[in-house]
């Protein structure tokens, strides 16, 4: 028995669903992703008995994604249906830029009227939290306790309750994305928690504070804390699974505002320090105007001889090899223009604007992620850890600036060449290294 059953478009929606999937894995239920490689032949019989086992049915709604439901057999038309004749619990969760068709066929007629989630990029979060609480005869786990969906907390750990190779094969490939990411800066932070005696760290853009607790948490060096985070969803998320009012503290903060300095001296007095031994930046810097600003203003509460660490990117590192049609270089150019993207070319200045602002002893730590000795589940993961957003980012900037003709062509020309892009990533000679880069200074 399922908790949920995911069905998707693989074009626009193959990212939201995983993501779904990853969540609602992390909060104890019992989820079958409906992998696009199994959605043909005869996996159809099998598709509806996990329908017929599960509990709630979620149909992520991308856009255009209801347009070949015209199409006898088309198999998302046929999941949706098959969902409606045995009275599940259908959810729809529509992704911005969805609407529905003018028509649609007999047997999905009554599909727009059942009570659906309506996206909001902006509070995705909080999206997922209503979604859940639309959720039926479910129980989310919360330690020992269970709790009702729409009182749920998000956790970002693995719980995965299904033991088919389909979706255990899924939770690897996203523990693979995360151990290639871990493997990249892990040296930095171990070195760093290595020579401090305890750990009393500032960490700038913390999210829902899971990024930090994991390179400092298990320690038991880790002392006092402040995070900073403009989105106030992922604030209240670290707080709750990471916060006490003593010593780990979670702030909601524009960096780039004139009362920066305010709210960090006001959080340094809530916990009791006076200063910071260690301050991170984790992949901020490139969406800032005035990064120079920034790393000015906090180096005050930087105590002397203490660590700045800063992950940030740099696409002008990124080498693909061999590319004879020129697909991954139009790609990474196609990403530079995405406004969500950030500035695409962040990690070379990074020296020079701690130069700028007085830190010492600097180094680049580490230079890059290749593929070099990659088996295929890591190269799944590396290519959907850079390839795998931007065609959600390149559609909102058509949904931004409708005017902007360039914008829907590059959309057209991602959307047709993806699967070529993802093939060719998986060649065995073919050679990837993605620009990130750590840099480590000193006050």
């Amino acid at each position: 028995m399922y908790d949920i059953f995911i069905s998707y478009r693989r074009e626009n929606g193959a990212m939201t669903a995983r993501l779904l999937y990853d969540r609602f894995t992390d909060m104890g239920l019992n989820v079958f992703l409906d992998l696009e490689e199994l959605s043909s032949g005869h996996f159809d019989i099998a598709l509806y008995q996990i329908i017929e086992e599960s509990k709630n049915v979620v149909v992520v709604l991308s856009p255009n994604s209801l347009d070949r439901c015209v199409n006898d057999g088309d198999w998302l038309r046929n999941e949706v249906v098959h969902a409606m004749q045995c009275n599940k619990n259908i959810v729809p969760f529509m992704l911005r830029g969805f609407s529905f068709p003018d028509t649609l066929p007999e047997d999905m007629k009554d599909f727009h009227t059942y009570n659906a989630v309506k996206v909001s990029p902006e509070y995705f979060d909080a999206s997922i939290e209503k979604l859940a609480s639309l959720l039926k005869d479910v129980a989310i786990e919360n330690n020992e306790d269970s709790k009702p969906a729409s009182e749920s907390v998000i956790k970002d750990s693995f719980s995965n309750k299904y033991f088919t190779s389909e979706d255990r094969k899924e939770v690897r490939r996203l523990k693979i994305q995360r151990e290639l990411i871990a493997g990249f800066d892990n040296p930095t932070y171990k070195y760093v928690e290595s020579i401090c005696d305890e750990l009393r760290v500032l960490d700038i853009g913390s999210n829902d504070g899971d990024y930090i607790f994991g390179k400092f948490g298990s320690s038991g060096k880790l002392k006092k804390l402040v995070g900073l985070e403009y989105d106030k969803t992922a604030v209240e998320k670290a707080n709750k699974n990471h916060g006490d009012d003593e010593n780990f503290r979670f702030y909601q903060a524009d960096v780039e505002s004139d009362t920066l300095a305010d709210t960090i001296e006001d959080a340094m007095e809530d916990i009791g320090i006076d200063s910071f031994n260690v301050i991170n930046i984790s992949m901020v810097l490139l969406h800032l105007d005035n990064p120079y600003r920034l790393l000015k203003t906090i180096r005050k509460y930087l105590q002397k001889d203490g660590y700045i660490i800063i992950k940030d990117i740099d696409d002008g590192f990124n080498v693909a090899y061999p590319d004879p049609d020129g697909l991954f270089a139009k790609a990474v150019k196609i990403c530079s223009k995405c406004e969500e993207s950030g500035f695409r070319y962040s990690g070379r200045r990074i020296f020079t604007l701690l130069e700028q602002t007085g830190y010492r002893d600097i180094t680049l730590q580490n230079c890059g992620i290749n593929t070099i000795n990659m088996d295929y589940d890591q190269r799944e993961a590396f290519f959907n850890i850079y390839f795998g957003f931007i065609i959600d980012d390149i559609r909102d900037m058509t949904e931004k600036h409708p005017e902007v003709k360039e914008y829907m062509e590059d959309y057209q020309w991602y959307k047709d060449s993806y699967e070529k892009l993802e093939s060719m990533f998986q060649i065995k000679e073919f050679f990837f290294s993605l620009g990130f880069m750590i840099y480590l200074a000193k006050k």
